[in-house]
């Protein structure tokens, strides 16, 4: 009998320290939770530059989130509640970070292809061995300059794809004159301003600009109409951009675009392996507009149809 209850006594006493336990522990990554969402937060109100100049209510977007943070049952509504805060932005480029759609790094070569017209299709692959298909490109350079347009298939493009064609010398044949492409603004303090802007610390916030892109002719360039085709995932040239921005080049896109592949960021570890991606900057153009569109958003399975048309007619 002894043994009986001696041996009920410890098992209740296992449960209670597990519920103990339990309570606990549930109790630790509410706080978890609190304490990376007030990262978040700050990281967002002093680095993202939408909340220099645009009315949003970031302040009460905490608010409204935290009753859903601190109440959230699983990773799956944590993350839900995340996304909500997030939304105050209204910025597709600050959000839960999802793995990078690209594929892997192929050996696949550079293709180029040219029509009966005289426009030149060219096909940039999957490759991080930017020396490899910069030598390839380099060997293109002469059917590009006597092209009648140019078209570059970017769509499977890896990182490297920018530093060949820039060490090859693409973007240099493509104008005859030197271009500019959009600089990005970044938010700096210097200090802590108070809310109301008076203090005597002359302490003051502000954007820092970096300039953008120059795109310089060699001796033998000429004004070749370009077309860039693009996707989500590809990692876009900023060349490519302040060709567009100059009127050197049009860039279609297949599917919906955002600047999210020139703008610098950073990443935010959240509790359970959440990672949120935040925007710290923005295209700035000469004319003090911001950010990035395609000139094209073509239909599905059409991109590269409407690429060559445009190659065709460039004022279409």
């Amino acid at each position: 009998m002894r043994a009986t209850t001696l041996l009920t006594a410890v098992l209740a006493a296992g449960t209670a320290w597990a519920q103990y336990a339990s309570v606990q522990d549930r109790e630790s990554l509410r706080l978890d939770r609190i304490t990376g969402t007030a990262r978040l937060w700050a990281a967002v109100k002093f680095f993202h530059p939408y909340l220099a100049y645009r009315d949003i209510d970031w302040d009460g977007a905490l608010i409204e989130a935290l009753p859903k943070i601190t109440a959230a049952q699983d990773k799956a509504a944590y993350a839900a509640a995340i996304g909500d805060l997030l939304k105050a932005l209204n910025d597709p480029v600050t959000r839960i970070a999802e793995p990078l759609k690209r594929g892997p790094s192929s050996g696949a070569s550079i293709t180029s292809q040219t029509e009966p017209d005289g426009v030149l299709l060219i096909t940039i692959p999957a490759s991080g061995d930017w020396n490899g298909m910069a030598q390839s490109l380099r060997k293109l350079n002469e059917q590009i300059g006597a092209a009648r347009a140019v078209v570059f298939d970017m769509r499977a493009a890896s990182p490297e794809s920018e530093y060949a064609l820039s060490f090859a010398g693409v973007f240099a044949r493509l104008t005859s004159r030197p271009v500019t492409g959009p600089g990005y603004r970044m938010r700096f303090h210097s200090g802590y301003a108070p809310a109301d802007g008076f203090g005597s610390g002359g302490y003051y916030s502000g954007f820092s600009v970096i300039d953008g892109r120059i795109v310089r002719p060699d001796g033998a360039s000429k004004d070749v109409p370009a077309v860039f085709v693009v996707s989500s995932n590809t990692a876009i040239p900023a060349a490519a951009v302040a060709l567009q921005a100059s009127g050197r080049a049009r860039i279609v896109s297949d599917g919906p675009l955002t600047d999210a592949a020139f703008i610098p960021a950073a990443s935010i570890r959240l509790p359970e392996n959440i990672t949120v991606r935040i925007r710290l900057g923005e295209l700035v153009y000469a004319d003090g507009t911001t950010g990035f569109t395609a000139d094209i958003t073509a239909p599905a399975g059409r991109a590269l149809e409407t690429a060559v048309r445009l190659a065709r007619e460039p004022e279409a």
